[in-house]
């Protein structure tokens, strides 16, 4: 049997979508749901990559499929659930809501500057790659826990230095190379 974890993200995600979809119902800026609740009209589907397997055996889970990516496309061709009552307009009201639209409607301004952060980021990989290509490789490096002394993995510890959640306190003496 499958985790149904992805059942549950699939879910919430469609409930957090339908709760929306009520509010602006009430609102009344879009037509409320023929149903009790604007999920049991939403098609909910969590697509497996690439397929799924011959003979697997998923849970049933209420208002989300479980289908292999390869028949996705099959499955967007069938009629569904579907919000029969919403136009168009009502999909912009929601679309409007979300703050979701095309980067091609971003002004002027803002597309420049989306190019010039990716620029920025360009540059920063391949200064990073062009500085480190003539560095020595990481060595371990050895620590002292509460428990015991060990020795880590440089990358490990490269990645807990930069993890801005972690904590990592540094004791040793400083070493210059003159």
């Amino acid at each position: 049997m499958a985790n149904r974890n992805f059942y549950h993200q699939a879910r919430e995600q469609a409930h957090g979508l339908s709760d929306l979809m009520a509010v602006l119902a009430r609102a009344g800026r879009v037509p409320r749901s023929v149903k009790k609740d604007f999920y049991r009209q939403i098609d909910t589907v969590v697509a497996i990559a690439p397929r799924l397997a011959a003979g697997s055996t998923l849970l049933k889970f209420d208002y989300v499929e479980a289908i292999g990516l390869d028949s996705l496309v099959d499955y967007l061709r069938q009629p569904g659930r579907g919000l029969t009552q919403w136009d168009r307009n009502d999909w912009d009201e929601l679309i409007r809501e979300l703050g979701l639209y095309p980067e091609a409607n971003d002004a002027p301004e803002v597309q420049r500057r989306r190019a010039d952060v990716a620029a920025v980021q360009d540059y920063r990989r391949r200064f990073r790659q062009a500085v480190s290509a003539s560095l020595n490789p990481l060595i371990p490096a050895s620590a002292h826990t509460e428990d015991a002394a060990l020795l880590l993995d440089a990358d490990t510890l490269a990645a807990q230095l930069a993890d801005p959640a972690g904590r990592v306190l540094l004791v040793g003496p400083s070493v210059i190379n003159g």
